[in-house]
C-alpha cells in the first residue's frame, strides 16, 4: 500500500470514529491522531518508527483528530543504516552459552 492510500484509509477510520460517540449518553467522543510513514528500502526499523512518531506528534500539535504523512527519510539516513563499515559487529557469544545444551 502506498503512503497516500494509507492516509486515505486511516483518515476514513478517523472520520468514522468521530461520527460515533461512545457510551449510552453520548458523553464520550473518541478522536484519532495518526502519523503514517512508508518504510523505505534500507531504512532501519527505529528510523522508520521515529518518522511515524514525528508525524503523529505533528498531527497532535496541529489540533489533534487528524492524520499526517511522515517526511521521506534523508538519503544519508538510509545510507548510514545499510553501510556495513558503520555497523557495529555483534558481541561474541558468552562461553557458557556456547557450551550449553539446547533445550
Amino acid at each position: 500500500m502506498e503512503q497516500a492510500q494509507a492516509l486515505v484509509a486511516v483518515d476514513r477510520l478517523r472520520e468514522r470514529m468521530a461520527a460515533h460517540p461512545m457510551g449510552d449518553q453520548a458523553a464520550l467522543t473518541v478522536t484519532i491522531s495518526a502519523g503514517i510513514a512508508q518504510w523505505q528500502p534500507g531504512e532501519g526499523l527505529e528510523h522508520w518508527l521515529e518518522r511515524a512518531d514525528q508525524a503523529l506528534y505533528a498531527a497532535k500539535h496541529s489540533g489533534r483528530n487528524q492524520c499526517r504523512l511522515a517526511e521521506a527519510p534523508a538519503p544519508e539516513a538510509v545510507r548510514m543504516a545499510v553501510q556495513p563499515s558503520l555497523a557495529a559487529s555483534p558481541p561474541p557469544v558468552a562461553p557458557f552459552l556456547a557450551s550449553a545444551n539446547p533445550l
